[in-house]
């Protein structure tokens, strides 16, 4: 159940009026927002997320009976056994443990990326019973306590006595480009069933990483003197370079005598594919066409598992600036860009179009 508002920490940067932004991490990025993918290592790998062992402890306090024998306090195991059970006094409700958030989830918003933001989660119990051995899990994504459970400003142990509150620091510090959706949930005993934990309701969490990836294609801009990185598909002629380029000293053309003629160049894409992720990050090509004769055709394409799209077809004989953006499809690992020449003729024949600093990234929002 949620209850009540959420107590936030304040920094420098608002986040839904409450929510705030970090200081942007030092990583790899810097300040231009633009980065490779990320590599396919756990969350735990990248350090943004905790594993939080949490610790209990208490006085070693002794006690004198009236007999004048002492007995060891610290030596009483409160901890519930397992297949244990205690009904309590007749209307003795178990503890009950609830987010004080009026909706069931928390938007940290769009937060740049290696930027972060942090919120205080305030947890009451309004049952009669004490609540003990609380726990958190491994939260997927990047989604972590700062320090460990309960977070830096946390105040939450592993015990909450009846009416009381406790709050919980969460960081969320996105590590690459799009949205993402989480959950969080508290584990605890409650003080009458014994024989199993309860938990929380689940809070869900959401966020997105601001920013674009770096050029997902390899030689786009035809650097290397040469195809390299680029595929001819079976029955085409071959491709080239120029040096009457858009920028730097190449450009891709057609060689050989054919109606149409392609380069095809495959892209990973599942780096941005996890099971936080969530629909909503879009692809952006870009690349500089030109019909040398303004007779023929110069076409861009993309396949994002759907077959492929054409996105950009002209005969325009100066430099022009072809681009397309979209939404990527949820579930897909990889992606095709294809750029093409048609001589628009029946015979065969030359295929007279340069193209140059071809690009696909990854853009969100």
């Amino acid at each position: 159940m949620l209850r009540g508002s959420l107590i936030l920490n304040s920094t420098s940067f608002a986040l839904l009026g409450a929510l705030t932004l970090a200081a942007c991490s030092s990583g790899t990025t810097g300040n231009s927002g633009t980065f490779d993918a990320p590599p396919t290592t756990s969350q735990s790998d990248s350090g943004t997320t905790s594993d939080p062992t949490i610790t209990t402890g208490g006085d070693d306090d002794t006690a004198t009976s009236s007999d004048g024998s002492t007995s060891d306090s610290a030596a009483t195991d409160t901890t519930p056994t397992a297949g244990s059970s205690s009904d309590g006094p007749p209307g003795d409700a178990p503890a009950q443990l609830q987010w004080t958030l009026e909706q069931p989830s928390l938007d940290y918003g769009d937060i740049p990326v290696d930027g972060a933001a942090t919120s205080l989660i305030v947890l009451e119990n309004v049952g009669d019973n004490m609540a003990t051995s609380m726990a958190t899990g491994t939260i997927p994504g990047d989604f972590s306590f700062p320090g460990g459970y309960p977070g830096t400003e946390g105040t939450c142990g592993t015990e909450l006595d009846a009416g009381e509150t406790c709050r919980l620091d969460l960081r969320f510090g996105p590590t690459r480009i799009g949205p993402v959706q989480s959950s969080l949930v508290v584990e605890y005993y409650d003080g009458v069933n014994l024989a199993a934990p309860t938990q929380t309701d689940e809070l869900t969490l959401l966020g997105g990483g601001q920013g674009e990836s770096a050029n997902l294609l390899l030689n786009g801009d035809a650097e290397t003197g040469d195809t390299e990185g680029w595929i001819v598909p079976s029955g085409l002629a071959n491709w080239t370079t120029t040096t009457e380029a858009f920028g730097g000293s190449f450009a891709f053309t057609p060689t050989g005598a054919i109606v149409v003629t392609a380069l095809d160049q495959n892209v990973d894409l599942s780096g941005w594919n996890d099971d936080t992720s969530v629909p909503g990050l879009r692809y952006r090509v870009r690349a500089r066409v030109r019909s040398n004769t303004g007779e023929h055709d110069y076409r861009l394409y993309i396949d994002l598992g759907n077959d492929f799209l054409p996105l950009i077809t002209g005969a325009q004989t100066d430099w022009t600036l072809a681009e397309h953006a979209d939404e990527v499809p949820a579930g897909i690992d990889s992606g095709t860009v294809r750029i093409e020449c048609a001589n628009n003729k029946f015979g065969a024949g030359p295929c007279d179009v340069s193209i140059d600093d071809v690009t696909l990234q990854l853009v969100y929002p």
